[in-house]
């Protein structure tokens, strides 16, 4: 966290808050056998775009028109449907989860930074210096570092979690973290 703060010159304690809310302290699934494997979310209104729709009637847990909470089922049990959903176009699935810790969906890969939508992948498996690297790129390619540096918390969460930040709090679930943050 340190050296990544240093390098995208940012307050360490908001990369910190960022790695607390996205994903809950870690960007894996600490529970497996290792290796352990990246967080997920499989976002099923993504794949559908990503697929033109056209697995939505035989699919509808996998691939929908619009976002709904209700296909989720959390937990290591994403994997179940990006499996599914790899098997019918692997480079929609991998598109349509949000990885890691920063949870970046798999569609801004470049944004990220990576080569290519398998490099983004398989950097998510490696650790959580890449995962954060991707994030503070994603962050200064979308504009966001001075966000960071003046404590923004509105405009954040806003632009990194989209319009629906404030019915999940992520605004004042940062700025809680930043404060209390080991590095703050």
């Amino acid at each position: 966290i340190l050296a990544i703060a240093k390098e995208f010159d940012v307050p360490a304690a908001t990369v910190d808050a960022f790695r607390e809310v996205e994903a809950a302290g870690s960007g894996f699934f600490l529970e497996d056998a290792p290796p352990a494997r990246p967080k997920i979310l499989f976002e099923a209104h993504h794949f559908g775009k990503h697929t033109g729709h056209k697995y939505d009637r035989d699919y509808p847990q996998i691939s929908a028109k619009h976002w709904n909470r209700r296909l989720y089922v959390g937990g290591r049990g994403e994997y179940d449907r990006l499996k599914l959903a790899f098997g019918l176009d692997p480079k929609a699935a991998l598109m349509s989860a949000s990885w890691g810790l920063p949870q970046i969906l798999g569609s801004n890969w470049k944004v990220a930074g990576a080569e290519s939508i398998g490099d983004f992948v398989e950097q998510m498996f490696i650790g959580e210096a890449p995962q954060l690297r991707y994030m503070m790129n994603f962050l200064k390619n979308n504009g966001l570092l001075d966000a960071m540096r003046r404590h923004d918390w509105k405009l954040l969460a806003r632009r990194y979690n989209g319009p629906s930040y404030k019915t999940n709090s992520y605004d004042t679930k940062l700025a809680a973290a930043a404060r209390t943050s080991r590095f703050a």
